[in-house]
């Protein structure tokens, strides 16, 4: 069996250490990171909350006078075009007749 050089020994010693100390920093990284962007997710959700809210009220409103202002314009455009269909077949018959 070959002995293994004690220089490559303490190259390999030092590029574990310093990838172990660089995987830690990620990792550390990483964490901090996640925290940040879960703060912000809060903020936002408590910035969109009251917006949500005040959207939900204002399409609320919005079905509220669209539906109260049109039914009558919907009941004068049904009756018109009910008077134009009959119209249209007493006018259909009496040119049958002739």
């Amino acid at each position: 069996m070959t002995e293994v050089p004690s220089a490559i020994l303490w190259i390999a010693s030092i590029g574990l250490i310093t990838m172990t100390v660089l995987m830690c920093l990620m990792l550390l990284a990483i964490t901090v990171l996640i925290r940040r962007v879960r703060k912000l997710v809060d903020k936002l959700y408590e910035v969109a909350e009251p917006l949500k809210g005040a959207a939900e009220r204002a399409g609320d409103t919005v079905n509220a006078y669209s539906s109260n202002l049109l039914r009558p314009l919907a009941t004068v455009v049904g009756a018109l075009a009910g008077f134009n269909k009959g119209v249209k077949s007493v006018s259909r018959k009496a040119k049958g007749r002739k």
